[in-house]
């Protein structure tokens, strides 16, 4: 059968090595006369567009050739089909697999006048692989079979299937997408942070105060449905932010020590990594002053100025200053940098420390003993707090 733009071949060879002369072909329909397409083409070819034919069988080629000699005729019967067949996959029972499988699957093609005469199959839409014909062979109707050679692995395939009659002509592919994931999410980087403060581990732990609140932020892969942390004993879920793709959740302690960090992570399919240990950390106790309610002004060195100035703390979720509570406990983190702490209440005196060197983000928790003020000096510092001296 002929479709679309055919190329009609031929080859003719003269057993005395005569030369061959007057090559003609031509075609005719029922009992017609022969109409001429070509004359001795070149390469022994001849391109036929039979796209407006009228599809059906009844066509005849006629190929005639002479050595000047004896001319001798060759008549084929041919039908033309410009009609694509159609292709029809049963579903898979399921297209998301948690483990390594052999793809199978039936399905059934049809054409209307060449008949069916293969069908392909493919896993990801650009290499083809033949299916097998199980009945209906170069007839209208077919079914065949699909058993793929080799265990598929984790990924995303493009699952499908076409249909070519006897013409050549293809059917329009049908796919199915299939997911293979085998394995647990993957576990990437993750940060601890206070605001704009990312913390670093020391000798493999990151020193947290204890009583402040930290935020754990960590990557895992894009297929991830639940995962949660253990803490000491204790479980923290994460949550997923959508904006950024990463997971987070706000982290405090209240009791002291070392404490070991592990992580479980569950994709869709149910593939699961359970307590596994990313770090850990070593909640140390908070900063105190002897009295409560003090107040706890930061500077940094300013290298315009060439002077200490006062911290901005709001940029980094903070305020300055920090105020210890009743029992004189307080929660202050700092970015790198030179500072120097003024610690002041009415009534005591005032502690003024010196300069410090902070080479990362780091929590502070130095004790401060405030001094009772008395008598006359103790009423002129007074004032002085007072007034912000």
């Amino acid at each position: 059968g002929l479709h679309g733009a055919a190329d009609v071949q031929w080859k003719i060879e003269d057993i005395d090595g005569d030369p061959i002369n007057d090559v003609i072909l031509g075609y005719r329909r029922g009992n017609s006369s022969f109409s001429v397409l070509t004359k001795s083409a070149p390469n022994n070819s001849f391109k036929w567009d039979v796209n407006n034919f009228q599809e059906g069988s009844g066509y005849q080629l006629r190929l005639e050739a002479t050595d000047g000699i004896t001319p001798t005729i060759t008549i084929v019967d041919i039908f033309i089909d410009n009609t694509s067949p159609e292709i029809e996959i049963s579903p898979l029972a399921q297209t998301s697999f948690k483990k390594a499988f052999t793809l199978s699957a039936r399905g059934t093609a049809s054409d209307g006048l060449s008949g069916v005469e293969f069908v392909e199959y493919s896993v990801d839409g650009k290499n083809w692989f033949k299916a097998i014909m199980t009945s209906g062979y170069m007839g209208k109707s077919s079914s065949f079979r699909i058993s793929h050679p080799f265990a598929l692995g984790d990924g995303e395939y493009d699952f499908g299937a076409r249909a070519v009659d006897a013409a050549g002509n293809v059917s329009k592919p049908v796919f199915q997408k299939i997911t293979i994931d085998t394995t647990p999410p993957r576990i990437g980087s993750y940060a601890i942070s206070l605001g704009q403060m990312n913390f670093l581990p020391k000798n493999g732990s990151f020193e947290i105060l204890s009583g402040s609140k930290v935020k754990l932020t960590i990557s895992l892969e894009e297929d991830t449905a639940e995962a949660f942390l253990a803490i000491g004993g204790g479980k923290i879920n994460l949550s997923k932010n959508k904006a950024t793709g990463l997971w987070e959740s706000g982290i405090s302690f209240d009791s002291l020590g070392k404490l070991p960090m592990a992580i479980t992570a569950a994709d869709l399919l149910g593939n699961k990594i359970a307590g596994k240990e990313i770090g850990s950390f070593n909640v140390i106790p908070a900063g105190k002053t002897s009295v409560g309610e003090a107040k706890i002004y930061v500077s940094i060195w300013s290298e315009d100025s060439n002077s200490f100035v006062d911290w901005q703390a709001n940029n980094y979720g903070e305020s300055n200053p920090t105020i210890s509570s009743e029992n004189g406990e307080y929660n202050l983190a700092l970015p790198a940098g030179k500072f120097q702490l003024l610690i002041q209440k009415t009534g005591f005196e005032r502690i003024r420390t010196n300069e410090f060197i902070l080479d990362e983000p780091s929590f502070i928790n130095f004790d401060f003993t405030l001094v009772e003020l008395k008598g006359v000096w103790g009423f002129i510092e007074n004032i002085m707090v007072k007034i912000g001296l």
